[in-house]
């Protein structure tokens, strides 16, 4: 705003212009002086100089309009937007700085978030010149928090077509308000070439965020969409057993072991029309242990949801049915409902509520567990906030579960923390849980408290395929010492999703 041509006026002009309005010669001399005094410490980035001349300029003769402009430009500058506006409205009227004026007032109403009033002095800045592009992208971003995304797009177009300073953040922000229209493989086009067109451009991650929700939305409207991931994974697990109960934690053998594990999930849509959503799937989760085969796993289950979409509100719930072999015999069966309601308060929180109840049963076999069969219940609420690249997760919860036997009836509390960033094209994600566990075990009043850290890097080898790196540290700890365990899992892992 303060390196404009304007700024080039030279004091031949500046004199002849205010001669005509008939003051005093030796006040108007006086006043021109100043006020090329100021024009001259703005060029230099002197702001506060140039506002002690100006004020001076405004003493002498202030009624001229070119002073009450530049007091007005310096104070928005400095974020005095409360003493800039009478300054600019006073302006307003002038034939040379009128219109710059109207700018900077519609600026200063966009920065108050008075949209409103921003839109109206915005609207009246580029229909008088259609090539102010600040205006226009000003204009731009105030219809969006109105939302008005079309007429938003169209302001926008002048400003990425002329190449500018301000051509990458219109170009994202244009490719932002697409994505709240929901016009996904627009999006994924243009994202792509974002970074080529702009190769500089600090708006880069975000593009890349929002490319990337762009393809789950894409795949979650796909008829039919699948995941499989395959990796390999090294696990360290240490347990107080029942016949070594003298031990700690600290003190007990620690087992090692190698594990081999493919998940896959698949899902096709029975409705996807307007704002309702029904699907089923089947899951699979195999996994082999180098040392331990006892512990060879496999899960395989069927899923069904629904969800509603309304307002900016999600809602909707998740039915899943299991059955799990260990060792290769029949181990359990599970099922379980869950419902949720997610909102967005703002443009960059997320809130969700959820609730979970499931009921396993351990199958008939040498196990002999039926004792432990039992209902859980799980209720949390997340709230996530986004900043830039970055995107923070706070959780909080309560625990519920009962079993046939007394000692193995519970109820507890936790919470935890997440954090998502991208690292050039990678994704990290870092999380830490805790939970406690109160057992209504009349003997010992079992108490356990888990603590579970996790850290995971994603790294896409293209637009269905990515690498990622797994790191978990899970310890348990029980005022009964055969229940508490330590666990580590390093992985890598192959995902393919589609």
């Amino acid at each position: 705003m303060l390196t404009n041509p304007f700024f080039r006026v030279s004091t031949a002009a500046l004199l002849l212009m205010v001669a005509q309005q008939g003051w005093g010669a030796s006040d108007i001399t006086r006043a021109e002086v100043r006020k090329t005094q100021g024009v001259a410490e703005l060029q230099q980035g002197n702001y506060s100089a140039a506002l002690d001349h100006f004020r001076q300029a405004e003493t002498l003769n202030s009624g001229d309009g070119v002073t009450q402009y530049y007091l007005g430009l310096i104070l928005t500058h400095q974020g005095e937007y409360t003493s800039a506006i009478p300054h600019l409205t006073r302006a307003l009227t002038h034939p040379v700085v009128g219109e710059r004026a109207r700018y900077e007032l519609g600026f200063i109403a966009y920065r108050q978030q008075q949209h409103p009033r921003a839109i109206e002095l915005l609207k009246e800045v580029v229909a008088r010149n259609h090539d102010h592009l600040r205006g226009h992208y000003y204009l731009a971003l105030a219809l969006r928090h109105q939302q008005q995304n079309r007429q938003s797009l169209s302001h926008l177009e002048p400003v990425i077509a002329a190449g500018g300073t301000l051509s990458p953040a219109a170009a994202y922000l244009r490719i932002a308000i697409l994505q709240q229209l929901h016009e996904y493989t627009t999006v994924t086009a243009e994202a792509e070439i974002y970074p080529h067109t702009y190769p500089n451009s600090p708006y880069t991650p975000q593009v890349e965020i929002v490319a990337s929700k762009a393809e789950t939305a894409l795949r979650r409207n796909r008829r039919w969409r699948a995941n499989l991931t395959a990796g390999v994974s090294y696990d360290t697990n240490v347990t107080v057993e029942p016949d070594d109960a003298e031990y700690s934690l600290e003190e007990a053998p620690q087992k090692e072991d190698w594990r081999l594990g493919i998940t896959a999930d698949s899902r096709y849509a029975l409705i996807r029309s307007g704002a309702h959503r029904a699907r089923i799937g089947v899951k699979l989760d195999e996994n082999r242990h180098q040392q331990a085969s006892d512990y060879d796993g496999r899960r395989v289950g069927v899923v069904a949801d629904y969800s509603f979409y309304r307002n900016g509100i999600f809602t909707g719930a998740e039915y899943n049915f299991s059955r799990s072999w260990l060792g290769g015999k029949a181990y359990t069966k599970t099922q379980s409902i869950s419902p949720y309601l997610s909102f967005s308060p703002t443009e960059n929180h997320t809130s969700l509520l959820q609730m979970s109840i499931s009921q396993k049963d351990y199958l008939p076999s040498e196990f002999e567990l039926d004792d432990y069969d039992g209902i859980s219940s799980y209720l949390a609420y997340r709230h996530s906030v986004k900043q830039k690249s970055n995107i923070w997760h706070g959780t909080v919860n309560a625990l519920n579960g009962g079993a046939r036997v007394a000692a193995y009836r519970y109820r507890g509390f936790g919470g935890g923390l997440a954090a998502e960033t991208t690292l050039a094209s990678a994704q990290l994600i870092l999380s830490a849980n805790f939970s406690r566990k109160q057992y209504d075990e009349n003997s010992s009043n079992r108490s356990d408290d888990n603590l579970s850290l996790s850290c995971e890097l994603r790294y896409p080898l293209g637009k269905t395929l990515s690498l990622e790196g797994r790191f978990s540290h899970t310890k348990n700890e029980s005022n009964l010492p055969q229940q508490s365990y330590q666990r580590q899992i390093t992985g890598l892992h192959l995902r393919w999703k589609l």
